[in-house]
């Protein structure tokens, strides 16, 4: 479960970077991975408006925001951008984030592709400002309501500073760490409590468990937690993958390959899902439920298809035998076997 903070104050340990690290350490203490995004620090061109994302679904730019700040927000669950209002909006840095965003856009309403995470995904805003009018954050959020649909996140709230002049001016006020934390917990409550972690292991880590993560996401449970990865990855499947899943309108462009190690690093699943036998001699790593599909990369188009029914079809029976179930005590030191043939 990924909380990205994207941060657009150019100014280094402020009023909104203060805001901004006790909304992630707050999820972080959730059980959340979280990463910042430093806007004013990374390089990347601002949108030419050349159109070329709405046929291709990609930018023609390759920067940071190509490299660096879509691949992240795809991944995310929770995006939380924070920025002081500088004439009424958002900085400069942060507002060339969202307008890159209409790659987003193009792929959501141009292509037609559904991002597995669109029914997960919520968006927040944190931001500050000196003055005190009525309409001072107006256009900020509603620039972050658009930017939000466009990347499948659900806006769920604002929390908004007045009268906070110069650095420190948060951090002195009794209140502040109360709000925010309030505020993340408002963002994060559809994952909470967590009722379990499952993690699709296949062995190449590019097709089946991309897939079946794909699938459980778009049809499980908020509070159930899902994740991915291979014993052997072949990043090179990654491809024609993506290819084959845009055929049937499900975005992975942004989904990468994990390895095991990677994954169990930060991730620790109360239920394993062996896709294809790949853990069947593993030393530590055991299944808790092993389905035996094949390990080779289907080979053309109709094996494709037919290997997706497959991950569908034992996706859709896992996650209906789940429910009203908690994995969350299962800690997989004596993992307990669910039978799906």
């Amino acid at each position: 479960m990924l909380a990205v903070g994207l941060q657009g104050s150019p100014r280094k340990g402020g009023n909104n970077s203060h805001t901004l690290g006790l909304f992630l350490e707050r999820l972080k203490s959730k059980g959340f991975e979280t990463i910042t995004l430093p806007a004013p620090q990374l390089k990347f061109a601002f949108c030419i408006g050349c159109g070329s994302c709405e046929k291709t679904g990609w930018c023609v730019f390759n920067d940071d925001y190509a490299l660096k700040i879509a691949p992240i927000l795809r991944r995310a669950e929770v995006i939380v951008m924070a920025s002081p209002v500088y004439f009424y909006g958002p900085s400069a840095q942060l507002k060339a984030v969202m307008d890159r965003g209409q790659m987003f856009w193009s792929r959501k309403y141009r292509l037609k592709l559904s991002d597995p995470l669109k029914k997960r995904r919520r968006g927040y805003i944190l931001s500050s400002a000196a003055t005190s009018g009525d309409d001072l954050f107006s256009s900020f959020i509603l620039n972050s309501r658009y930017f939000f649909d466009a990347i499948d996140a659900a806006y769920c709230g604002a929390l908004t500073f007045r009268r906070a002049e110069g650095k420190g001016a948060l951090a002195s006020r009794s209140d502040t760490e109360k709000r925010v934390y309030t505020a993340a917990d408002v963002a994060a409550a559809p994952f909470l409590p967590c009722k379990g972690r499952i993690l699709f292991v296949c062995r190449d880590g590019a097709i089946k468990s991309r897939m079946a993560w794909a699938m459980a996401t778009t049809i499980a449970p908020s509070n159930l937690w899902i994740s991915h990865a291979g014993t052997d990855p072949q990043v090179p499947l990654k491809a024609p993958c993506d290819s084959w899943m845009e055929i049937r309108k499900t975005d992975l462009r942004y989904i990468p390959v994990h390895t095991l190690n990677e994954r169990l690093e930060t991730f620790s699943p109360n239920l394993i899902v062996d896709m294809d036998g790949s853990l069947s001699d593993h030393a530590t790593v055991h299944a808790d439920i092993t389905w035996n599909l094949p390990a080779l990369p289907p080979e053309n188009d109709d094996e494709t298809k037919a290997l997706a029914r497959q991950v569908e079809a034992r996706v859709k029976k896992l996650i209906a035998s789940l429910k009203g179930n908690d994995l969350s005590h299962n800690n997989h030191d004596t993992p307990s076997r669910i039978d799906t043939p």
